[in-house]
């Protein structure tokens, strides 16, 4: 559950809305940047699932399975995850534990974020761009 309904802007349940971390133009600018370009991009994950099944369909169906097809799934998924991961945290629409989350103050959970991308996400991001 994320800290509002996206579909009507309506608080979070239990009454009064959370205070929002500070904003100021170039956070705003990157944050509608990041938004832009990610709802765009994330039209790719249509052409990930298409060479997928394309994939599956020729190698359990038709027996004959393909290299560049899996090569091009996992390339497709790894591009795909890096271009649409800013995406899910600028929208606040990636997975956590909020149970855990809504008991903290927005400061804390500011930095759980910020620990959380800095210690989780940026390592995989390397390998994924290095590998």
């Amino acid at each position: 559950m994320s800290t509002h309904d996206s579909t009507s802007g309506a608080p979070p349940r239990g009454g009064a809305p959370e205070e929002a971390l500070p904003t100021n133009r170039l956070s705003h600018a990157l944050d509608t940047a990041i938004a832009v370009i990610g709802k765009t991009l994330s039209w790719l994950w249509i052409a990930t699932l298409a060479v997928v099944l394309t994939n599956v369909f020729s190698r359990f169906i038709l027996g004959r399975g393909s290299i560049a097809l899996e090569e091009m799934s996992w390339h497709l998924f790894g591009a795909t995850m890096i271009l649409t991961l800013a995406y899910a945290v600028v929208t606040d629409d990636h997975v956590r534990v909020d149970v855990l989350r809504e008991r903290f103050s927005l400061r804390f959970q500011a930095w759980v974020e910020l620990l959380g991308i800095a210690l989780l996400v940026l390592p995989i991001l390397y390998f994924m761009i290095d590998g």
